[in-house]
């Protein structure tokens, strides 16, 4: 069901996910050893399109960086 736009009014983007510190900085490991999102998304329990979300926010944050392959990993 589409909803009409509301000129002047803000969408907050809500993932329904929140993360501990302790997944954030497995994440982070995962991460910079270029494991596969899918796989990281796995091996933390959640749905493919939070660990995309995570990567992303962490990423604006400057908290992770870019890979070679990207979210794909080695």
């Amino acid at each position: 069901m589409a909803t009409k736009y509301r000129r002047g009014e803000f969408y907050h983007v809500k993932i329904g996910r929140k993360f501990y510190w302790e997944e954030v900085d497995a994440f982070i490991d995962l991460w910079k050893e270029g494991i596969h999102l899918v796989d990281i998304a796995s091996k933390l329990g959640c749905d493919v399109d939070e660990a995309f979300i995570l990567a992303l926010d962490l990423t604006v944050q400057g908290m992770i960086d870019k890979r070679l392959h990207g979210i794909f990993g080695h």
